[in-house]
């Protein structure tokens, strides 16, 4: 059965001779329905059109990471043919295909976690169609999750003059890894007008514009899905010891 392209050719007064040789093997991973089919059209002076069916030649492949919520990019790879073939596409998870997931991009979902996602490519023109699957991802894993404090930061140490304070971090929920920073901060009153001292580390030694001061420390926590920050107790009032 022919194309319209070649039945048009025929109602012109040309003649069309089909040549079929057998069916090209699989390679790699592509999977293919196809004919090699010469045509050769006597029309007018004898001109000549060869028709070559589409052939795979540098594979799809996806590019992104491979998460709920992350956005996954498909390439068509590169293919021969002529005419030129059309492409189209199939996201597919653990191989089987996934409904409406036919554009250049897939998001995956919660039902897809710990499956593989591969992204299949069909070319076709007038001479057949091949189609031909890019190498899995990874197994797809659950959204990140931002941190969430479960157990406030901790100050410890006397409230005095010269002393040292310590301040953990507290205990976190959220997608590792996590990224802490330290605020220590002083009130007159231990309820509000909180200011920053300047100290961001884990310890602060307390200096003479401490005195009859609150202080506290305020933990941030960061990974890639965002932050949160949570209060420590509060020491205080600071007082002279001599």
């Amino acid at each position: 059965e022919f194309s319209p392209d070649y039945l048009d050719i025929l109602r012109a007064g040309g003649n069309v001779e089909v040549e079929e040789s057998a069916p090209k093997p699989k390679r790699g991973r592509p999977r293919k329905q196809q004919e090699t089919i010469d045509i050769l059209v006597a029309a007018g002076a004898g001109e000549t059109i060869d028709v070559e069916p589409p052939e795979n030649t540098e594979m799809p492949s996806i590019t992104g990471t491979a998460r709920v919520g992350e956005v996954l990019t498909g390439d068509d790879g590169e293919w021969s043919g002529t005419p030129e073939p059309v492409l189209t596409r199939q996201w597919l998870a653990d191989d089987e295909p996934i409904e409406g997931a036919t554009g250049t991009t897939y998001e995956p979902v919660e039902g897809d976690i710990g499956k593989v996602i591969t992204l299949a490519v069909t070319g076709a023109n007038g001479g057949g169609e091949s189609t031909a699957v890019s190498e899995p991802t990874d197994p797809v894993e659950a959204a990140l999750a931002a941190p969430e404090n479960t157990e406030a930061p901790v100050v410890s140490g006397d409230a005095e003059l010269g002393a040292l304070l310590t301040a953990t971090v507290g205990e976190w929920d959220g997608s590792p890894p996590i990224t802490y920073t330290y605020d220590w901060q002083r009130s007159p009153d231990g309820e509000d007008d909180w200011t920053a001292i300047g100290a961001t580390v884990a310890t602060y030694t307390l200096v003479e514009a401490d005195e009859d001061q609150f202080i506290r420390c305020v933990v941030t926590a960061t990974n890639a899905a965002g932050s949160a920050s949570e209060n420590s107790n509060v020491i205080g009032p600071v007082v002279n010891p001599e």
